[in-house]
């Protein structure tokens, strides 16, 4: 993948054994809705499902499935944007779940719009050690805690529907 290009990923499921990752800048993944669904059920290799460490990059109309450890991280990115991003695992909040749904850390210009979160072991939404957030339109269940913002500044988190988690 080249700096500016879309990666388009058509409607099915697509089962991977190891991680994800992306470290170039200025870069669009775009499935075809809920229906594009990366599965992680089988990973070996990685800790997360997708590991993003390139700036300006938006990730966009996918399913994100049974990873082992967080489902999206974004370390030191500038600009990072979720939207209409699922994240799910089979079983309610498990011990064998990752840790978060979403997981920008170290991170400026932070966007997760329009996302639902189902069944992570902590944080369905974590965002921590980052500035300029906004967290909007989400819902997050079935999770330790809904959504979590740590260590940040200038974060907005607003109309989110966080419900039967074990917190809000």
């Amino acid at each position: 993948v080249t700096a500016g290009a879309t990666v388009c990923i058509a409607e099915g499921t697509y089962s991977f054994t190891g991680e994800l990752s992306l470290s170039v800048s200025d870069v669009t993944i775009r499935g075809a809705g809920a229906t594009t669904i990366l599965d992680f059920s089988n990973q070996a290799t990685g800790g997360n499902g997708i590991q993003i460490t390139g700036n300006n990059v938006t990730v966009q109309d996918l399913t994100v499935q049974n990873t082992p450890g967080y489902g999206n991280r974004a370390t030191d990115v500038q600009n990072i944007s979720f939207s209409g991003v699922s994240v799910f695992w089979t079983d309610d909040a498990s011990s064998t779940n990752g840790a978060y749904g979403f997981y920008p850390v170290g991170c400026s210009g932070v966007s997760i719009e329009n996302c639902i979160v189902k069944g992570a072991s902590d944080a369905g939404i974590y965002v921590g050690q980052s500035e300029n957030i906004t967290v909007a339109n989400n819902e997050a269940y079935g999770n330790v805690a809904g959504i979590e913002i740590e260590n940040s500044t200038d974060a907005e988190v607003y109309d989110n529907y966080a419900h039967d988690n074990t917190g809000g």
